[in-house]
């Protein structure tokens, strides 16, 4: 969610740059009119993520007998991998994953300031500014999916003390 956050938060930016510079005469008023479409779509996007989350919190509640509203805590899961090598290996292929992903994103935002500034300056049009945004917003939430998914697999490796250290 947080990475809807941030491209809401973008868009948001982008739209009262893109109003002010409509209110000196310097920007068409379909970009201004494109602006508030993305950011009203990253705003459902961020609402409707935070709805499933909720939902999907409320149905585990539900199924384990707690209060629907109460926070949920990762637990250990069982088909954790049994063999050293596999544990070894999953390990090293979420690590390179987490990785490469980590160093793609600074690069996506540069990029994406760059573009930026080639837009304010009349070099980019708008959709390709949108298109390179929605870019970085993909490459952002995979980058949390795999984070998650190796932290969850990190926890189910200190769930089952019979299985060696992971390494990193």
């Amino acid at each position: 969610m947080s990475a809807a956050r941030q491209s809401l938060d973008r868009l948001a930016g982008w739209t009262k740059a893109a109003q002010a510079r409509l209110d000196a005469e310097s920007a068409p008023l379909l970009d201004v009119e494109m602006l508030r479409f993305a950011e009203a779509k990253a705003e459902a996007r961020l609402e409707q993520a935070e709805a499933l989350r909720l939902h999907y919190a409320e149905e585990v509640n539900s199924l384990i007998g707690r209060e629907l509203r109460s926070p949920l805590l990762a637990a250990g899961a069982e088909d954790s991998p049994s063999d050293a090598s596999d544990i070894q290996s999953e390990s090293k292929l979420l690590a390179a994953r987490v990785a490469s992903l980590a160093q793609l994103l600074p690069q996506a935002q540069d990029l994406l300031a760059k573009v930026y500034q080639n837009y304010l300056f009349g070099g980019v049009a708008l959709t390709a500014l949108l298109w390179q945004e929605e870019q970085v917003y993909e490459s952002e939430q995979q980058y949390r999916m795999a984070w998650a998914e190796a932290e969850e697999f990190r926890s189910r490796l200190r769930s089952h003390p019979d299985n060696p250290p992971a390494t990193q």
